[in-house]
């Protein structure tokens, strides 16, 4: 058996590109972070990542949140610089 194989899968192009950008910043290459994932799965036996369907509350703060987000909502660095922007 081969040492390593080549797997083709089929991913959309600003997903590879944002993840590859994230990845390159931890200084992981995509190969690795698939062969890290694959690794997870063996160990945990299954998808190693918390699948669950969210309630109403949290459905609506994560829609509130891309709504911000999308809006041009600024980041910041520190709790005490959002709330000083949140009172003004």
């Amino acid at each position: 058996m081969p040492k390593t194989l080549t797997l083709h899968t089929r991913i959309e192009p600003d997903i590879k590109e944002k993840a590859d950008a994230i990845l390159t910043e931890l200084g992981i290459s995509t190969t690795e972070a698939i062969n890290m994932f694959l690794r997870q799965v063996i160990r945990y036996r299954g998808i190693p990542l918390d699948l669950r369907i969210p309630n109403a509350e949290t459905m609506a703060a994560m829609d509130e949140t891309e709504e911000l987000l999308a809006s041009g909502v600024s980041r910041f660095s520190s709790r005490e610089e959002m709330f000083a922007e949140l009172e003004k």
